[in-house]
């Protein structure tokens, strides 16, 4: 069964729960951006993966941190996606 879209409004909402790892957190956010139909420019979608971390942890982080949380949710979403075309590939062609 396929996973239904999700608007930007409902990814925009992700917050972290409170005790969810920032790692575990990081990855429900990349599995919610790949089901987003909306195309979101990556300085904002650091700004809302950082927007859902507690007020106490978002302190401590400066821009550099925030860029890299970004391009460890990038890499996700890029090998995710990598992996279900290969998967698709592999299934439509026949033995």
């Amino acid at each position: 069964m396929g996973q239904s879209k999700i608007s930007l409004k409902e990814l925009t909402s992700v917050r972290r729960n409170t005790l969810e790892s920032i790692d575990d957190y990081l990855n429900r956010f990349r599995f919610l951006k790949a089901r987003c139909f909306t195309q979101v420019p990556e300085h904002e979608l650091v700004e809302m993966a950082a927007g859902g971390l507690d007020y106490s942890i978002r302190k401590k982080l400066n821009t550099q941190q925030l860029r890299y949380i970004y391009i460890y949710i990038y890499i996700y979403i890029y090998i995710y996606r990598m992996l279900t075309s290969a998967l698709r590939t592999m299934v439509k062609q026949p033995k």
